[in-house]
């Protein structure tokens, strides 16, 4: 998914107008009436151009496609060009559940040629760590109720993240990875009432920030450009 030159789908000519994409490698815990973002990084094909998606999450699949656990949400392709440019959506789950994310490619018509078609640096991230500036309570194992402020500026960004987060507990740990796993980042000790800038040596792409709070953890998108 997230190599250079990203995950290529070929779709024949003279197949159907539409293909799914399903990722059964991997699950994602949905909350319901928590809202998801979804994002990925796109190249359309300049002769036979994807015209529209459709976002959503699947149970599981069949010989005739994802079982949907709820109707997909439509996205525009946007412009028809070589070069990556990034989509994103937000969905809102109906139940909870770990599910597989499910993209739906859509051309309009059946295909005269061979359409071929790329994605990179696809992420799946709770729409509420994009409230970086907004107070949210997260209960700690413990039943107490602690609080997190946290705000990343800029975001994405093309130098590094500036990192501020107060909590009701003075020391914190702080994990960063990218889309595969890999730490870029980790401090174990970190004191919330000082700032932090990270991402500086990072290359460009899509990183999770992980900030634990006793037994809790948030996790908020981070993108580099």
């Amino acid at each position: 998914f997230n190599q250079t030159d990203g995950m290529r789908v070929t779709h024949r000519a003279w197949g159907m107008d539409n293909v799914y994409i399903i990722q059964t490698g991997k699950k994602t815990q949905l909350t319901a009436s928590i809202p998801i973002s979804i994002s990925f990084d796109f190249k359309n094909d300049i002769s036979m151009p994807v015209n529209d998606f459709e976002i959503g999450f699947a149970t599981g699949e069949s010989s005739s496609g994802p079982i949907l656990s709820q109707s997909l949400v439509p996205l525009s392709a946007g412009s028809i060009n070589a070069t990556f440019s990034t989509k994103t959506i937000s969905i809102t789950p109906t139940a909870t559940s770990d599910l597989y994310l499910t993209i739906r490619l859509k051309w309009g018509s059946q295909l005269c040629m061979q359409s071929n078609t790329v994605f990179r640096n696809i992420a799946v991230c709770p729409v509420v760590n994009a409230r970086l500036s907004n107070d949210f309570p997260v209960d700690d194992m413990s039943g107490n109720s602690s609080s997190f402020n946290l705000v990343v500026a800029p975001n994405p960004s093309e130098n590094n993240f500036n990192i501020s987060i107060s909590s009701s507990k003075d020391l914190l740990k702080i994990k960063a990875t990218n889309l595969i796993g890999e730490i870029v980042y980790e401090n174990e000790e970190y004191n919330g009432g000082n700032s932090l800038d990270i991402g500086g040596d990072w290359p460009q792409g899509v990183y999770i920030l992980q900030v634990q709070n006793g037994e809790k953890v948030i996790n908020s998108k981070l993108k580099k450009f």
